[in-house]
């Protein structure tokens, strides 16, 4: 089977979809404004570069308790009406899409945030970081986080299939043995972005404006 993976933050959407869907979502709510400002604190910005696990999302999710599925789906359904893809890797998807590839999104966001991405793209499938529902109510719990594990999911569901990976992320370069083709997806001005994936023989690249 031909696959294209994309990635949703940064590749197919210039959003963190997690943090700018809760930006959205609770803007009135104070705790998740004192996260914020949190999450903006240097330290904190360089220790999530350091170790793969992120706190502030985890207590974000946490504000989550008792929310159920359903308006988390309509919520997220209106958030990403408010986005536009990419155009340079919608093009791209359009393109695989008439090779005879299976569209699948691979991403780290929120499983009811990648839903709705995945229902406006028209994808065939998703993965997406997984919550703990109970009668669909969210008991704000991550399941399975997605976030520098992406390889996994390559690894159960998609051997021997002919896989190219669209990412824009640094810690999905774990995932390029694993494909046929990982594309690095940067901003055509972003010189560093350009350096890492070509110091890390990387040469499929998807710069966009």
């Amino acid at each position: 089977m031909k696959v294209l993976l994309v990635d949703v933050c940064f590749t197919l959407y210039k959003s963190n979809t997690t943090f700018d869907f809760f930006e959205q979502y609770f803007t009135d709510n104070v705790d998740y404004q004192k996260l914020k400002k949190l999450r903006r604190n240097l330290f904190v910005r360089v220790l999530s570069r350091i170790v793969p696990y992120d706190f502030v999302r985890e207590n974000a999710v946490k504000l989550l308790l008792n929310h159920t599925a359903l308006e988390l789906k309509q919520a997220a359904s209106l958030f990403v009406d408010t986005l536009e893809p990419i155009g340079e890797v919608k093009k791209a998807i359009a393109e695989y899409r008439s090779e005879g590839y299976t569209i699948v999104l691979l991403s780290s966001s929120l499983d009811f945030i990648v839903e709705a991405v995945s229902i406006a793209v028209k994808a065939d499938h998703y993965y997406a970081t997984t919550l703990v529902y109970e009668n669909q109510i969210c008991k704000g719990k991550i399941e399975h986080d997605l976030f520098a594990n992406k390889d996994k999911i390559i690894k159960q569901e998609f051997v021997n299939d002919d896989i190219v990976f669209l990412s824009d992320n640094k810690s999905d370069l774990n995932c390029a043995p694993l494909v046929n083709k990982l594309v690095a997806v940067f901003k055509v001005n972003d010189k560093s972005a350009a350096a890492f994936w070509k110091r890390n023989h990387i040469e499929d690249v998807l710069p966009y404006e």
